[in-house]
């Protein structure tokens, strides 16, 4: 049984949540059980657009990038936190997560989290276990205030705070561009418009160009060495 505000390790939470069947989802943070909130109708689209325009991203940064869903993701001795959205560079071409028993451990680059209201649990607790597993960028779009807090952790543990009318960009996945004002009033074509123009962008092509190049030669080097070996 799982309650909020029981106090326990992740090893404990995460043995006790395979064990429990229940609809509701909790996470544990700073060592603290936490339920999280049921979904508003809004919230459901928000994250159905977001998922549609990072599966963009994916697909077009293949086999580099991977993007997941309401995922768990063990950060540490006291955290399992479950999360909206996250974008990944997969571990064999230089990612930092790893996938352990089926579950994520380790922060992923970028995270994202939609949130009715933003309490403390996000901008504080969450971001802070984060932070502190080695997740670069964290967004928590608010829907009641049309706020969007951006962590970048790499330059500072507060978030800047970007309201409406904005064009973010990630400075991990270069050529990300997420268009909040568009996913915000679902206007899908025009949010799309931004992610499809952002993968023109010439830094992401060069970001691939060096990945592919670094990660070919390393294939080639360990080849080599297991044919000297064998020989």
């Amino acid at each position: 049984m799982l309650r909020t505000g029981q106090e326990m390790s992740q090893p404990e939470f995460h043995r006790r949540y395979c064990a429990v069947k229940t609809a509701d989802q909790f996470e544990l943070l700073c060592g603290t059980v936490r339920r999280k909130p049921r979904n508003s109708f809004e919230h459901g689209r928000v994250m159905m657009n977001l998922t549609g325009l990072l599966l963009q991203y994916e697909l077009a940064s293949l086999p580099y990038v991977t993007g997941v869903t309401n995922t768990s993701l063990i950060l540490g001795a006291d955290s399992e936190a479950q999360v909206d959205c996250a974008l990944v560079r997969n571990p064999e071409f230089g990612g930092r997560i790893r996938v352990v028993d089926g579950f994520v451990t380790r922060g992923p680059e970028l995270v994202i989290e939609v949130a009715d209201e933003a309490s403390s649990v996000d901008l504080e607790d969450r971001a802070g276990d984060l932070h502190r597993a080695g997740t670069a960028e964290y967004l928590v779009i608010c829907l009641t205030s049309r706020t969007l807090y951006d962590f970048r952790f790499y330059n500072k543990p507060e978030p800047n705070l970007i309201w409406k009318n904005q064009l973010w960009k990630s400075d991990v996945f270069p050529g990300l561009r997420l268009n909040f004002t568009a996913i915000l009033a679902e206007n899908s074509k025009r949010a799309l418009r931004s992610v499809l123009f952002g993968l023109r962008d010439r830094k992401r092509k060069n970001w691939l160009r060096q990945l592919k190049t670094e990660y070919a030669t390393e294939k080639n080097c360990n080849q080599a060495l297991n044919e000297m070996v064998t020989k």
